[in-house]
């Protein structure tokens, strides 16, 4: 028909064109809610509770949820939501199943088990193409350009989709410094933030603490559960996690059947989050977000959650999804839908293939405790092992719990995703070839994680003790004083950057750029860090460790790589350009630098000694004092000698403190990392 070919199987609508929804009717919705709180109060206060004696009705809850203008916007909610599916004649579905099944898993099922042609749209149209921000009327476009089926009945997987399902609306707003000041302190007043993260994965914490950091935003980190380790199950079924009749091996024999491969991965995501889930209940906050490790939050994220909470979620929301790919449901919002079951999956495979994503989930806690009981035996039912998917779990329930996702088409949203090996699977392919192989000593108890896998991976033995970079800091570019460097496209995540500057002799420090146009670039560069300039969307780092157990060890290296250049650069030097004029620079001795640039007239005590030139330390909180009135650089240089805890020393001409002596002596500790002009002033190393 035409209307198929302009506008096959989801409509003519376009969000470009359409208006908003009707915040007036929002508005009423809430003057209801209010009249009903108030006709309530008034039973209540006449004839006490409800009739049955329940002293809290469903209804009542939702009610009591809308006075809570701190935790949403004030609309009642939109009820239960039956499952809905797609309406075909015989002839169109007895056509797709026909051609899709055998295709995908499933394939056993009888031809009323699953809309076949809605299993074709989701895997040509959503499925194949999980990292693209594309609407559902862009895909179903793509479904049919890569061959698949166009029955003339139309279908809308999110209803009313000009209201939300469309990139423009996850622009970045202009946020004014009040709303930014009132967001944040409404955030770490009302907010517990989770970050889950394997013991073999802890890199990934440091790069993701980075940026949460420069977002203003505490986390606890929360160990995941890596279901290898031989005690695993039997650890996470007395914590709570898995109940305790959770048969893993029948689950197991369930999952080759239906195509699923190995589910130990899924086992532990589903576990993990559980955890993170009974750590956000400790928090006693209000509210808790739980983060992946495979995230990037996006830079007003804190005013973003703290507008979506006050203006647009309903008051009766249990939980929301912060990016949901292949979204089904309703639209109710600029940037929220009502997840809705999927009425074209059957029920017993959790109606899986819509609402994927638990990159970043936000939590009602209020409500956490009892929706964790109902979800564990859904997610643990070792018959439907389709189930362990926690996302798709979860959706499945849309029906019993009031869930809300942000549609991942809208860009560039909440958060993105760090393209990165998936650590669940990496566990659900890494089932070992024989549990027999000896294994690193760190690595005891962990099931082939030294060994051959099953698949001819070699998997990383005991991640947390690979060496990782450091000095991480998101948001900010390192400037080096070397020439060297150079950049990797298509380098998708922080730690990948990381390891190819450890693998290059030359490489000191790296940066990562996130979008760079090349699906991530990596800059490697040598020399030392000379300076630190703010850059959205950049992590950087050195490629070595800095932790507190061997920053003196680093310290101390550093000191005599100081003393090397300065000799070095001594011998090949007269006395005359000795005592000459420091010229503007890197470290001296380096390529860059004249032979005029080490002054040594103050070199009595502490030969490492810059005119106009002063040390630069890695750490911005690193050891300082300073001491007035001092006479001259010897001085000075004397007094970071009586310290312990001095590794460089600052001379300081004129204060500006008046009288006839204005110096200054500062004592610094911490990593020299670099040299910067600075006009009268004489610097110099502990001796």
């Amino acid at each position: 028909s035409d209307r198929a070919q302009r506008a096959p199987l989801l409509g003519r609508e376009d969000p470009a064109e359409t208006q908003h929804h009707d915040r007036r009717w929002r508005g009423v919705l809430g003057l209801v809610g209010a009249a009903a709180a108030c006709a309530l109060c008034s039973r209540w206060a006449l004839g006490g509770p409800p009739e049955g004696g329940r002293a809290r009705s469903v209804d009542a809850e939702v009610v009591s949820f809308a006075g809570d203008s701190e935790h949403c916007s004030g609309h009642p909610g939109y009820g239960a939501q039956e499952a809905r599916s797609w309406t075909l004649p015989a002839s169109s579905r007895s056509a797709c199943y026909e051609t899709y099944h055998g295709s995908y898993n499933g394939k056993d099922m009888p031809p009323g088990d699953r809309n076949w042609c809605w299993v074709g749209l989701k895997r040509l149209g959503c499925h194949a193409r999980l990292g693209y921000r594309l609407s559902w009327r862009e895909m179903n476009g793509i479904a049919h350009q890569s061959g698949g089926l166009n029955p003339p009945e139309p279908f809308f997987p999110l209803e009313d989709p000009q209201v939300c399902d469309a990139q423009p609306y996850g622009a970045t707003r202009a946020w004014s410094d009040y709303e930014k000041s009132t967001a944040r302190a409404w955030f770490q007043e009302n907010v517990h933030v989770v970050v889950l993260n394997l013991p073999m994965n802890r890199a990934r914490w440091t790069y993701m603490n980075a940026r949460l950091k420069e977002l203003e935003i505490d986390a606890t980190r929360v160990d995941g559960v890596d279901m290898r380790w031989e005690s695993a199950l039997a650890d996470a079924m007395a914590e709570g996690l898995i109940p305790k009749d959770f048969d893993l091996e029948v689950a197991k024999v369930e999952a080759w059947k239906s195509g699923l491969g190995g589910i130990l991965g899924r086992v532990g995501c589903a576990s993990a989050h559980f955890r993170g889930q009974k750590n956000a209940l400790k928090s006693g906050k209000p509210l808790a977000v739980v983060f992946e490790d495979d995230v990037w939050p996006e830079r007003d994220f804190v005013m973003r959650v703290w507008q979506l909470v006050r203006e647009e979620l309903p008051c009766d929301w249990e939980a929301v999804s912060l990016s949901s790919k292949c979204p089904f449901g309703k639209c109710v919002s600029k940037h929220l839908t009502r997840v809705q079951p999927d009425g074209n999956e059957p029920k017993v495979s959790c109606r899986g293939g819509v609402n994927y994503g638990f990159q970043g989930m936000m939590y009602r806690t209020s409500k956490l405790e009892a929706m964790q009981k109902k979800w564990q035996k859904v997610v643990f039912n070792a018959e439907h092992p389709q189930c362990l998917d926690v996302d798709v779990a979860f959706a499945s329930m849309s029906d019993e719990v009031a869930y809300y996702a942000v549609p991942f088409v809208q860009n560039p949203g909440f958060l993105s995703e760090i393209v990165s090996t998936s650590s669940r699977q990496t566990v659900d392919g890494g089932n070992p070839a024989s549990t027999s192989c000896s294994a690193h000593a760190g690595c005891k108890g962990m099931i082939g994680e030294c060994c051959p896998t099953a698949v001819g991976v070699q998997l990383g033995c005991c991640g947390e003790k690979l060496q990782t970079c450091g000095s991480i800091e998101s948001g900010v570019d390192f400037v080096v004083e070397s020439a060297w460097g150079y950049s990797v496209d298509h380098i998708t995540s922080p730690d990948q950057c990381c390891h190819l500057c450890q693998k290059q002799t030359k490489c000191n420090a790296w940066t990562w750029v996130k979008n760079a146009g090349a699906g991530g670039q990596c800059w490697l560069k040598g020399g030392q860090v000379v300076s630190k300039i703010k850059k959205e969307g950049v992590v950087s780092g050195l490629s070595s460790v800095v932790t507190e157990d061997n920053t003196a060890r680093l310290v101390q290296a550093s000191l005599k790589e100081a003393h090397k250049q300065l000799l070095n650069a001594l011998s090949k030097m007269s006395m005359m350009e000795i005592t000459g004029v420091m010229q503007e620079g890197p470290l001296p001795g380096t390529s860059a630098h004249s032979k005029s640039e080490v002054a040594s007239r103050h070199a009595s005590s502490c030969p490492q000694v810059l005119t106009n030139m002063e040390y630069r330390l890695e750490s911005a909180n690193a050891w300082a004092v300073h001491t007035d009135h001092v006479h001259n650089p010897d001085a000075c240089c004397a007094m970071c000698n009586k310290e312990e805890a001095c590794v460089s020393w600052t001379f300081v001409k004129d204060a500006k403190l008046g009288g006839s002596l204005p110096t200054q002596c500062w004592l610094k500790g911490g990593n020299v990392t670099g040299v910067a002009r600075k006009e009268g002033i004489i610097a110099g190393l502990r001796a």
